[in-house]
């Protein structure tokens, strides 16, 4: 741009001043050695310009020689990089179609590209990860983070490289790259769920805490998604203290929690199932009929259906009371055949689910399928795990009967 413009200063220049020279007699003498040169003003500005632009045309030409004599380029190169172009478009639509082979086999193709390196990398890096090639994955990933150290726009593809990172289960990694994303973007939803899920794989309960109320200040949860999240986290930690400080210290634990967390189904219910593998059967059914009372009646059904075997004959006893005042009461019948499944009653468990099949979720129709099985109804057992098992295999898309 500047050479440009020096050569458009120096021809309107010529324009302007041009008829004043040619009036002029003065002259411009070269001498060099026993020859003496003489031009005009005018016939010497000519001179000089045509001089620029052939010093140019040697430059480019010179520049264009040296780069096919020392295979900096090649006569194929724009072919090569046009089709590089082509093959990433291909292969970044061949991800939003999920199509791994066709996309992993267009980004293959990428490799003569110029520019895009790092997106390329990283949508690369999952592809290869959706496909099972692990080490490829890796590799490409770790070509990424080496382009990001080097790019300006590094911030907004960490986020991307934690979460390839975390699903690679460098989880040390995939915290570190977070962390360090975090301090420029501190109330980033993603970041802080994606924190929050690196340090329940590394099992940091302690710093979980202080980063769950973060998380919950600046909502990065929906209200269902929270719930699942503790869950998980109240199960890890009270199984831990349990296992290696003994029941007294997860108990302690469960009282150190917000009194909001513990009226939560599910949260009871990990708390239960801690209960139920240490055999504290007694204080299972204590907490059980604690809920009856309440008439917490779903949420029983959800917590029966998950808990490992527990004798709770005194609830048992007590459903059967309530079924006699309303027989009718569907929800009362199945959390009946839920609890005779806990205490090995497999026939009263079938004769109380099975007239309610249609009603159960998949995880309470392998219960009735563990009954049929041990009532030697092994057809109606196998029946069944089959058909829980094509409703797995639906797309998410379509609702499960």
């Amino acid at each position: 741009m500047i050479r440009l413009l020096i050569i458009l200063v120096l021809v309107f220049g010529t324009a302007v001043l041009a008829p004043r020279f040619i009036s002029e007699t003065d002259f411009v003498q070269f001498v060099v050695g026993n020859h003496t040169v003489e031009l005009s003003i005018i016939s010497f500005i000519s001179l000089s310009i045509i001089l620029i632009f052939a010093f140019f045309a040697l430059e480019w030409l010179i520049r264009k020689l040296y780069r096919i004599f020392t295979g900096t380029s090649s006569w194929f190169g724009g072919r090569a990089s046009k089709k590089a172009e082509q093959a990433l478009e291909q292969g970044l639509i061949a991800y939003l179609l999920q199509d791994w082979k066709q996309a992993n086999n267009a980004f293959n193709k990428t490799e003569a590209l110029t520019h895009s390196q790092l997106v390329r990398n990283l949508y690369a890096a999952n592809v290869a990860l959706k496909l099972g090639e692990l080490a490829q994955a890796q590799d490409y990933l770790a070509t990424s983070e080496e382009q990001t150290n080097h790019s300006k726009q590094s911030d907004p593809v960490k986020l991307y490289q934690a979460q390839m990172q975390f699903e690679l289960h460098q989880y040390q990694r995939a915290l570190d790259t977070i962390t360090d994303y975090l301090e420029k973007n501190k109330k980033d939803p993603a970041a802080l769920r994606l924190k929050l899920h690196c340090l329940m794989a590394l099992k940091e309960y302690a710093s979980i805490q202080p980063a769950l109320k973060k998380a919950e200040k600046y909502n990065a949860f929906t209200s269902e998604e929270l719930i699942n999240f503790k869950q998980q986290y109240y199960l890890a930690m009270f199984s831990k203290s349990a296992n290696e400080q003994g029941l007294a210290a997860a108990k302690q634990q469960w009282q150190d929690i917000p009194k909001a967390d513990k009226k939560e189904t599910a949260l009871l219910g990990a708390w239960l199932m801690v209960l139920a593998k240490q055999h504290e059967d007694q204080e299972v059914e204590a907490l059980m009929l604690e809920q009856l009372k309440h008439n917490n009646i779903e949420g029983l059904i959800q917590i029966a259906t998950d808990l490992p075997k527990v004798s709770t004959p005194t609830l048992c006893k007590e459903l059967q009371k309530r079924l006699q005042k309303s027989p009718d009461n569907r929800h009362l019948m199945i959390l009946l055949g839920l609890v005779a499944c806990l205490n090995e009653d497999f026939e009263l468990a079938r004769k109380a689910l099975q007239p309610h099949q249609a009603q159960l979720s998949l995880a309470a129709q392998h219960r009735l399928a563990e009954a049929l099985a041990q009532t030697n109804d092994l057809n109606g057992a196998v029946a069944i795990y089959q058909q829980t098992q094509a409703v797995k295999s639906l797309p998410s898309q379509v609702p499960a009967n």
